[in-house]
């Protein structure tokens, strides 16, 4: 158990910095971001809240919303299921201007609004309001005198933010801006990491599935069935078997 703790908490700084150092490289890190709300990386690293750990691990630096990849950003943070607080402070944009944004991309039929979101609070809520709420407010829009609206709204009941408080400790200095070749090293060191990591994981169990597997076959040729196995197959398993021999 504590080895998958420390191996989740090893990923969670590793994508902490590359979103840290990989903000020129935006759709890449559009999909981290996505993954560490996902994987709930700021309770892996210790902080009360996601924005403590916007604020901890990228201090004034938001991803932002270039307006090159503005649909993108905003339809792939939805549909993690981000509230539009969440998205907002991941963004450092103004909460009216992420809900007008959605509230677009909904009404153009280019976003599948989730019909929940998880705010900063941890909790899920619903991303329309109910009926019977809508009904209200139209027949406020009705006496009014204004149209009532036909776009979806995008806002979802109201996500007060982080309930929980951890104390502000002093600032962290904003690490220094990296050589590109000191960047790059770094990045494939990264992603040499994560490969051994996956060979591991997939050595710890390959043995195992592969016998399970062969133990079947056997079975069903002891039942009399001809022709489960060639031997084109026996010399193909035993190739793997001799590549798998040459790297001990």
């Amino acid at each position: 158990m504590k080895a998958v703790v420390e191996a989740k908490e090893r990923f969670a700084r590793q994508r902490a910095g590359q979103i840290r150092q990989g903000m020129r490289d935006y759709i890449k890190t559009l999909g981290l971001v996505k993954q560490a709300w996902e994987e709930s990386d700021w309770k892996t690293l210790g902080y009360g809240s996601w924005i403590d750990y916007l604020d901890g691990e990228f201090g004034a630096e938001r991803l932002g919303l270039p307006p090159e990849h503005r649909e993108k950003a905003l339809t792939e943070l939805r549909m993690a299921g981000m509230s539009v607080r969440a998205i907002a402070e991941t963004t450092g944009k103004p909460k009216s201007s992420i809900g007008d944004g959605l509230s677009e991309l909904s009404g153009a039929g280019q976003l599948t609004t989730p019909e929940k979101a998880r705010g900063l609070d941890e909790k899920t809520r619903p991303t329309s309001r109910p009926p019977l709420v809508e009904a209200v407010a139209q027949a406020i829009q009705e006496a009014a005198g204004e149209a009532p609206s036909s776009v979806p709204l995008a806002v979802e009941p109201d996500d007060p933010g982080p309930t929980t408080t951890r104390e502000v400790g002093p600032e962290r200095p904003k690490p220094p801006a990296w050589d590109p070749a000191e960047r790059r090293a770094h990045e494939e060191e990264v992603q040499k990491r994560l490969a051994v990591e996956a060979a591991r994981r997939t050595a710890q169990t390959i043995v195992t599935t592969v016998l399970a597997e062969v133990c079947t076959v056997v079975q069903g040729c002891r039942y009399g069935e001809v022709g489960l196995v060639t031997p084109d197959m026996v010399r193909e398993l035993r190739k793997a078997i001799d590549l798998l021999e040459g790297e001990l």
